[in-house]
């Protein structure tokens, strides 16, 4: 898995054993039978040629196009709230655009991974429920980080 202390903390909740690794590396380890799986969306796999080694998927149900937008509260406030409604209004469309392309190419990858032969798997709803509970320690420490507020608010958004 990349380094990333979320999903460490995803994974020890889970029980599951894993390695962190450099992205380089991850070719050989996946060739070679260091490793035996990855941790990333279809798309990275398609295109990066993680797929011509790892030939079984697990849809997990990724959260993708979660954008993020830093803008400077005192440049935006200072805007004529004509200007200031309008930029945000554009955020917001171009945000579901790149949503947009972004399951469609995920779709592509999928389809054109699919015809190379990967397998993918879909868990069930109770499985996928059994992840959740297990997060939910996970949820409550990285929600007092990034504000408890706005995590129930991507929570919601995205359930």
């Amino acid at each position: 898995m990349a380094q990333a202390p979320v999903n460490k903390d995803n994974y020890l909740a889970w029980g599951l054993k894993f390695t962190v690794l450099p992205w380089p590396d991850v070719p050989q380890a996946l060739q070679t039978g260091v490793i035996d799986g990855l941790d990333h969306t279809p798309i990275v796999c398609s295109i990066t040629k993680k797929f011509d080694v790892a030939t079984y998927f697990t849809d997990l149900h990724y959260t993708q196009g979660l954008y993020i937008h830093m803008v400077n509260k005192r440049w935006l406030d200072k805007l004529p709230e004509e200007l200031k409604e309008i930029f945000l209004k554009v955020v917001r469309e171009e945000s579901a655009i790149a949503r947009q392309k972004t399951d469609l190419q995920q779709a592509e990858q999928i389809e054109q991974a699919k015809k190379d032969g990967v397998q993918f798997f879909t868990l069930s709803d109770a499985d996928r429920q059994t992840l959740k509970n297990k997060a939910q320690p996970v949820y409550n420490k990285w929600g007092k980080k990034i504000g408890a507020d706005y995590l129930k608010k991507v929570q919601t958004t995205l359930d």
